[in-house]
């Protein structure tokens, strides 16, 4: 059985939690790690947590007293206006935390520039003992597995890894086999959620209806269509699991805390069933 899997509870998940609710929130509901948003939104207000503050200072207490570990710090975007930011404010305050990934997403169209820019941050991550992994998303241009993984081959860097979101990794026509083709070691996490089956008539703008959808209409696991089961068989036995339900159209009105409580027990009831024999990497 493979319920003994790290799983985290993801930034997004708790999206209308205070920051100083979340640490003690996840270990009262028994998960195993958590994460944070370390990198500010571009017009938005949403909190983050920054080296030198008394928010970090008051969440490496509350974490202090938990067995919690911090999964990921995310999410540094880059080629957004075709530049690449000073990565070293997130990755500092990524490492105060104690964190042992950092979440990267490229905006680039070209893979050799996407590809530069992850081993330049991969080079100055690697001073702070962080592992970088890139997420892809189906509406980016290196939206697939074998695209992120191939960007990941050409940067070069033995501290980069590839996120799979369910969700984005469904909506790609990814195959749970391909899986099998990526170095355990490029797979430390993925995020989870499900969703619902994909409309076959779908038109129009495909994707800003995909963002919405990863955004807003997320499902807890088993709730939806998302062939999770196969995808969890398919992962090194030493990948983590973070949670990422952002569920606020999708279970209007249920607490944070409630989606966040039904989502571990249907994710490791989830892990419960699967067979060891169905589980061969890592």
């Amino acid at each position: 059985m493979m319920a003994n899997r790290l799983v985290s509870l993801g930034d997004l998940t708790l999206d209308a939690t205070p920051m100083l609710d979340r640490v003690p929130l996840a270990a009262q509901l028994g998960y195993d790690a958590i994460g944070f948003r370390t990198v500010p939104i571009v017009g938005s207000d949403r909190p983050v947590v920054q080296s030198g503050t008394r928010l970090m200072r008051t969440i490496k207490e509350q974490l202090n007293d938990t067995s919690l570990v911090v999964l990921d710090a995310e999410a540094m975007r880059f080629g957004q206006h075709d530049e690449v930011p000073d990565a070293a404010p997130y990755l500092d305050s990524a490492a105060e935390l104690g964190a042992r990934n950092f979440l990267v997403v490229s905006h680039f169209d070209d893979e050799r520039r996407s590809a530069d820019a992850l081993a330049a941050i991969c080079d100055e991550a690697a001073g702070y003992g962080l592992f970088v992994v890139l997420e892809y998303m189906v509406y980016l241009a290196h939206g697939s597995l074998a695209k992120a993984d191939r960007t990941i081959t050409t940067a070069g860097c033995p501290n980069a890894g590839v996120l799979i979101d369910t969700l984005h990794f469904c909506r790609a026509g990814d195959d749970p086999a391909t899986i099998a083709l990526i170095a355990p070691e490029r797979l430390p996490y993925i995020q989870l959620s499900d969703a619902a089956e994909r409309p076959a008539d779908w038109r129009g703008d495909h994707a800003g209806a995909l963002r919405d959808e990863a955004m807003n209409r997320r499902f807890l696991p088993g709730d939806g269509t998302l062939a999770l089961p196969s995808i969890l068989a398919a992962l090194p036995r030493s990948t983590a699991i973070s949670i990422e339900i952002p569920a606020s159209r999708s279970y209007p009105g249920v607490p944070d805390a409630e989606i966040a409580r039904r989502a571990l027990s249907a994710t490791r009831a989830m892990l419960a069933a699967l067979p060891l024999d169905d589980v061969p990497r890592g």
